[in-house]
């Protein structure tokens, strides 16, 4: 085996129903100003074409956001698509690569690309596992995983210190 891949994509329901909610209420005022059953001003019936754009360029940013994670012999990778992220962690730059459970929301404040002052840089997009990795200039790293079992397979095989 050559390297491992790993794509998240945020696909929890609660995400798109936070994303979704103000465009149904944008259209739903639009349908009652285009309808008379209440009086709208000018500016508020311009404001409707651009609060659809803004939603709508917020929806397909989040559906086209991937984070990929790429664990070969020579080092582990990722690349956080859409927030223009990519990371490289030298094999020889890694003293440890532990798969943990860890609280997203405690730990680092939630799901995305966070920063803690106490644990260092965290990109994950759902769930409470995560590939820890301890570098050799002291600093930590945290990359959220949906498939656990497979990356700590994978270190195990490159032979990566655990």
């Amino acid at each position: 085996m050559k390297e491992f891949k790993e794509e998240q994509r945020f696909n929890q329901i609660w995400v798109w129903a936070i994303l979704i909610a103000p465009m149904v209420m944008v259209f739903s005022q639009l349908a009652i100003a285009i309808t008379g059953k209440e009086e709208f001003k000018t500016e508020d019936i311009i404001a409707f074409p651009f609060l659809i754009l803004v939603f709508t360029i917020l929806i397909i940013w989040f559906k086209r956001m991937v984070l990929e994670t790429v664990i070969s012999a020579e080092g582990i990778n990722i690349h956080y698509k859409g927030l223009f992220t990519k990371k490289q962690f030298p094999k020889s730059e890694i003293l440890k690569a532990e798969i943990v459970t860890y609280d997203p929301l405690w730990n680092y404040g939630g799901w995305g690309l966070r920063y803690s002052s106490k644990r260092g840089w965290c990109y994950n997009v759902a769930g409470d596992k995560g590939l820890k990795l301890t570098l050799s200039n002291g600093k930590t790293v945290m990359i959220g995983t949906q498939q656990p079992e497979e990356i700590d397979s994978i270190l195990k095989l490159f032979q990566y210190p655990l």
